[in-house]
């Protein structure tokens, strides 16, 4: 055993702590920039792809407005934007409005799923489900951004007060 030391102490001096050193803070730096690179492309290529299902399934909404509960807006309003957005919801950043006029469908992240609540000229509504799936509330807020009202058949609603 006091061989081993003495062999380990020989071959790993200070200048050696130091070398190994400098070369973990060269890895990490050309890490960072590959990650930086990775990132851009990642960043390209979502823009991209965002913008072929923009064509596919609408552009951008003019009369409407989304807010998180941060304060962001998300901007321009279409489906990609609006499921991009809800997916970032989180029990820091935990709802979401989508609004036009006087009408709105709001959504807030519960312990096991979604709370729903809508406005429109027939009344303010709350769903009586309180553990609604990330999918539905997908489908609920595109439903209302396309003006179909057949979202609201994907639960029970109540009065809301």
């Amino acid at each position: 055993m006091k061989n081993l030391q003495k062999n380990w102490q020989k071959t790993i001096k200070l200048g050696d702590y130091e070398n190994i050193s400098k070369e973990y803070e060269k890895a990490a730096k050309k890490m960072a920039e590959n990650y930086e690179d990775v990132a851009k492309e990642m960043a390209d290529g979502t823009e991209e792809i965002a913008g072929e299902i923009s064509e596919i399934y609408g552009g951008t909404e003019e009369d409407y407005e989304f807010e998180m509960a941060n304060g962001e807006t998300v901007e321009p309003i279409n489906p990609v934007s609006v499921t991009m957005a809800l997916k970032s919801l989180d029990e820091d950043n935990d709802f979401a409005i989508l609004s036009k006029g006087d009408s709105f469908v709001q959504a807030a992240v519960g312990e096991e799923g979604y709370v729903v609540e809508y406005k429109d000229d027939s009344g303010y509504f709350r769903s009586v489900e309180q553990s609604i799936s990330y999918e539905k509330v997908v489908v609920m807020f595109l439903g209302f951004l396309s003006d179909d009202d057949s979202w609201k058949e994907i639960t029970e609603w109540e009065t809301a007060e």
